[in-house]
Protein backbone atom coordinates (compact mmCIF):
# COMPACT_ATOMS: atom_id res chain seq x y z
CA UNK A 1 0.00 0.00 0.00
CA UNK A 2 2.80 2.41 0.91
CA UNK A 3 4.60 1.70 -2.36
CA UNK A 4 1.39 1.94 -4.36
CA UNK A 5 0.41 5.33 -2.97
CA UNK A 6 3.94 6.73 -2.78
CA UNK A 7 4.17 7.06 0.99
CA UNK A 8 7.49 6.92 2.89
CA UNK A 9 8.59 3.48 1.67
CA UNK A 10 11.87 3.46 3.63
CA UNK A 11 9.98 4.01 6.88
CA UNK A 12 7.45 1.36 5.89
CA UNK A 13 10.24 -1.17 5.24
CA UNK A 14 11.88 -0.37 8.58
CA UNK A 15 8.59 -0.84 10.44
CA UNK A 16 7.94 -4.14 8.65
CA UNK A 17 11.37 -5.46 9.63
CA UNK A 18 10.92 -4.33 13.25
CA UNK A 19 7.45 -5.86 13.59
CA UNK A 20 8.62 -9.13 12.01
CA UNK A 21 11.48 -9.35 14.51
CA UNK A 22 9.10 -8.60 17.39
CA UNK A 23 6.79 -11.36 16.15
CA UNK A 24 9.44 -13.92 17.12
CA UNK A 25 8.64 -13.16 20.76
CA UNK A 26 5.13 -11.72 20.65
CA UNK A 27 3.44 -14.64 18.88
CA UNK A 28 4.34 -17.20 21.58
CA UNK A 29 3.60 -14.61 24.28
CA UNK A 30 0.15 -13.86 22.83
CA UNK A 31 -0.57 -17.57 22.54
CA UNK A 32 0.28 -17.98 26.22
CA UNK A 33 -1.77 -14.96 27.35
CA UNK A 34 -4.88 -15.37 25.22
CA UNK A 35 -4.81 -19.16 25.10
CA UNK A 36 -5.60 -19.22 28.80
CA UNK A 37 -8.78 -17.22 28.22
CA UNK A 38 -10.53 -19.84 26.08
CA UNK A 39 -11.78 -23.30 26.88
CA UNK A 40 -9.09 -25.85 26.17
CA UNK A 41 -6.58 -23.07 25.52
CA UNK A 42 -4.08 -24.57 27.94
CA UNK A 43 -3.58 -27.37 25.43
CA UNK A 44 -2.67 -25.06 22.55
CA UNK A 45 0.83 -25.45 21.18
CA UNK A 46 2.85 -23.73 18.48
CA UNK A 47 5.79 -24.92 16.47
CA UNK A 48 8.34 -22.23 17.35
CA UNK A 49 10.56 -23.40 14.50
CA UNK A 50 7.78 -22.50 12.06
CA UNK A 51 7.40 -19.08 13.68
CA UNK A 52 11.14 -18.49 13.43
CA UNK A 53 11.31 -19.64 9.82
CA UNK A 54 8.34 -17.50 8.72
CA UNK A 55 9.66 -14.38 10.42
CA UNK A 56 13.20 -14.87 9.13
CA UNK A 57 11.85 -15.22 5.59
CA UNK A 58 10.06 -11.87 5.95
CA UNK A 59 13.10 -10.18 7.52
CA UNK A 60 15.42 -11.64 4.89
CA UNK A 61 13.07 -10.62 2.09
CA UNK A 62 12.77 -7.12 3.52
CA UNK A 63 16.55 -6.74 3.79
CA UNK A 64 17.01 -8.09 0.27
CA UNK A 65 14.35 -5.75 -1.08
CA UNK A 66 15.98 -2.77 0.61
CA UNK A 67 19.35 -3.75 -0.89
CA UNK A 68 17.84 -4.00 -4.37
CA UNK A 69 16.06 -0.66 -3.89
CA UNK A 70 19.36 0.99 -2.88
CA UNK A 71 21.53 -0.48 -5.62
CA UNK A 72 19.33 -1.36 -8.61
CA UNK A 73 17.30 0.68 -11.12
CA UNK A 74 13.61 1.30 -10.46
CA UNK A 75 12.54 -1.26 -13.09
CA UNK A 76 14.13 -4.08 -11.09
CA UNK A 77 12.65 -2.78 -7.84
CA UNK A 78 9.18 -2.80 -9.40
CA UNK A 79 9.75 -6.31 -10.78
CA UNK A 80 10.77 -7.55 -7.33
CA UNK A 81 7.73 -5.89 -5.76
CA UNK A 82 5.42 -7.53 -8.31
CA UNK A 83 6.99 -10.94 -7.68
CA UNK A 84 6.52 -10.47 -3.92
CA UNK A 85 2.90 -9.43 -4.34
CA UNK A 86 2.27 -12.41 -6.62
CA UNK A 87 3.80 -14.84 -4.11
CA UNK A 88 1.75 -13.34 -1.28
CA UNK A 89 -1.45 -13.58 -3.30
CA UNK A 90 -0.61 -17.19 -4.08
CA UNK A 91 -0.45 -18.03 -0.36
CA UNK A 92 -3.74 -16.23 0.32
CA UNK A 93 -5.53 -17.89 -2.62
CA UNK A 94 -4.23 -21.32 -1.60
CA UNK A 95 -5.41 -20.79 2.00
CA UNK A 96 -8.78 -19.46 0.85
CA UNK A 97 -9.32 -22.41 -1.49
CA UNK A 98 -8.43 -24.89 1.26
CA UNK A 99 -10.73 -23.10 3.70
CA UNK A 100 -13.74 -23.44 1.38
CA UNK A 101 -13.63 -27.21 1.79
CA UNK A 102 -13.01 -27.10 5.56
CA UNK A 103 -15.70 -27.57 8.25
CA UNK A 104 -15.61 -23.80 8.90
CA UNK A 105 -15.65 -22.01 5.52
CA UNK A 106 -15.22 -18.27 5.72
CA UNK A 107 -18.53 -17.50 3.98
CA UNK A 108 -20.41 -19.24 6.79
CA UNK A 109 -18.78 -17.15 9.53
CA UNK A 110 -20.93 -15.03 11.80
CA UNK A 111 -20.71 -11.25 11.79
CA UNK A 112 -18.49 -11.27 14.88
CA UNK A 113 -15.10 -11.88 13.19
CA UNK A 114 -15.85 -9.25 10.51
CA UNK A 115 -16.83 -6.63 13.09
CA UNK A 116 -13.80 -7.43 15.26
CA UNK A 117 -11.41 -7.17 12.32
CA UNK A 118 -12.79 -3.84 11.09
CA UNK A 119 -12.77 -2.36 14.60
CA UNK A 120 -9.14 -3.37 15.08
CA UNK A 121 -8.14 -1.91 11.71
CA UNK A 122 -9.93 1.42 12.23
CA UNK A 123 -8.70 1.74 15.83
CA UNK A 124 -5.06 1.14 14.91
CA UNK A 125 -5.34 3.49 11.92
CA UNK A 126 -6.42 6.19 14.37
CA UNK A 127 -3.60 5.33 16.76
CA UNK A 128 -1.08 5.45 13.91
CA UNK A 129 -2.34 8.85 12.79
CA UNK A 130 -2.23 10.18 16.35
CA UNK A 131 1.34 8.97 16.84
CA UNK A 132 2.64 9.97 13.44
CA UNK A 133 1.01 13.36 13.03
CA UNK A 134 0.03 14.37 16.52
CA UNK A 135 2.89 13.09 18.67
CA UNK A 136 5.82 12.96 16.25
CA UNK A 137 4.76 15.68 13.81
CA UNK A 138 5.91 13.64 10.82
CA UNK A 139 5.42 14.88 7.26
CA UNK A 140 2.46 13.56 5.29
CA UNK A 141 4.10 10.60 3.48
CA UNK A 142 5.74 9.40 6.72
CA UNK A 143 2.49 9.79 8.64
CA UNK A 144 0.70 7.76 5.98
CA UNK A 145 3.29 4.98 6.36
CA UNK A 146 2.98 4.93 10.15
CA UNK A 147 -0.83 4.76 9.98
CA UNK A 148 -0.76 2.02 7.34
CA UNK A 149 1.89 -0.11 9.03
CA UNK A 150 0.29 0.28 12.46
CA UNK A 151 -3.05 -0.96 11.14
CA UNK A 152 -1.63 -3.77 9.01
CA UNK A 153 -0.72 -7.13 10.51
CA UNK A 154 1.14 -9.57 8.29
CA UNK A 155 -1.55 -12.01 7.17
CA UNK A 156 1.00 -13.92 5.10
CA UNK A 157 3.02 -14.76 8.22
CA UNK A 158 -0.02 -16.05 10.08
CA UNK A 159 -1.18 -18.19 7.15
CA UNK A 160 2.34 -19.57 6.70
CA UNK A 161 2.66 -20.43 10.40
CA UNK A 162 -0.74 -22.14 10.39
CA UNK A 163 0.24 -24.15 7.33
CA UNK A 164 3.58 -25.21 8.82
CA UNK A 165 2.35 -25.82 12.38
CA UNK A 166 -0.97 -27.59 11.82
CA UNK A 167 -2.32 -30.37 9.69
CA UNK A 168 -3.99 -29.42 6.42
CA UNK A 169 -7.55 -29.67 7.80
CA UNK A 170 -6.83 -27.74 11.01
CA UNK A 171 -4.86 -25.08 9.14
CA UNK A 172 -7.74 -24.58 6.71
CA UNK A 173 -10.21 -24.20 9.57
CA UNK A 174 -7.92 -21.83 11.51
CA UNK A 175 -7.36 -19.60 8.48
CA UNK A 176 -10.82 -18.02 8.75
CA UNK A 177 -9.75 -15.01 10.81
CA UNK A 178 -6.53 -14.26 8.82
CA UNK A 179 -8.52 -14.41 5.57
CA UNK A 180 -11.24 -12.11 6.90
CA UNK A 181 -8.64 -9.78 8.38
CA UNK A 182 -6.49 -9.68 5.25
CA UNK A 183 -9.45 -8.90 3.01
CA UNK A 184 -10.81 -6.24 5.38
CA UNK A 185 -7.41 -4.68 5.91
CA UNK A 186 -6.51 -4.47 2.23
CA UNK A 187 -9.82 -2.91 1.22
CA UNK A 188 -9.74 -0.43 4.12
CA UNK A 189 -6.17 0.67 3.48
CA UNK A 190 -6.80 1.14 -0.25
CA UNK A 191 -9.69 3.48 0.61
CA UNK A 192 -7.62 5.38 3.16
CA UNK A 193 -4.64 5.42 0.79
CA UNK A 194 -6.77 7.17 -1.81
CA UNK A 195 -8.02 9.57 0.87
CA UNK A 196 -4.50 10.39 2.10
CA UNK A 197 -3.33 10.93 -1.49
CA UNK A 198 -6.26 12.77 -3.08
CA UNK A 199 -7.73 14.67 -0.12
CA UNK A 200 -4.88 15.14 2.36
CA UNK A 201 -2.04 15.33 -0.17
CA UNK A 202 0.10 13.03 1.97
CA UNK A 203 1.69 11.22 -0.96
CA UNK A 204 4.94 11.80 -2.82
CA UNK A 205 2.78 11.53 -5.94
CA UNK A 206 1.17 14.74 -7.18
CA UNK A 207 -2.29 15.20 -5.70
CA UNK A 208 -3.76 15.92 -9.11
CA UNK A 209 -2.31 12.84 -10.82
CA UNK A 210 -4.63 10.15 -12.11
CA UNK A 211 -4.56 6.46 -11.23
CA UNK A 212 -3.33 5.78 -14.75
CA UNK A 213 -0.43 8.18 -14.32
CA UNK A 214 0.41 6.60 -10.99
CA UNK A 215 0.41 3.13 -12.53
CA UNK A 216 2.55 4.19 -15.50
CA UNK A 217 5.08 5.79 -13.15
CA UNK A 218 6.08 2.32 -11.92
CA UNK A 219 7.23 1.16 -15.34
Amino acid sequence: ICLLFRADVDLSVAMTAASSFAALFMLPFNLYVYGGMIEGGENLTMDFGSVLLSCLVVIGGTAGGYYVKSTQPLSRVVLLAKLGITAGLGIVINSFTANLSSPTPVHESSAGPFVACYLQILLTLGVGLALGRGAAGLPGPSCMSVATETSTQNTIISLSILSLSLGAEDAAAASVVPIIYGTSNTSTNVVFGLFFWKVMGWSNMDKGATLGEMWRSYR
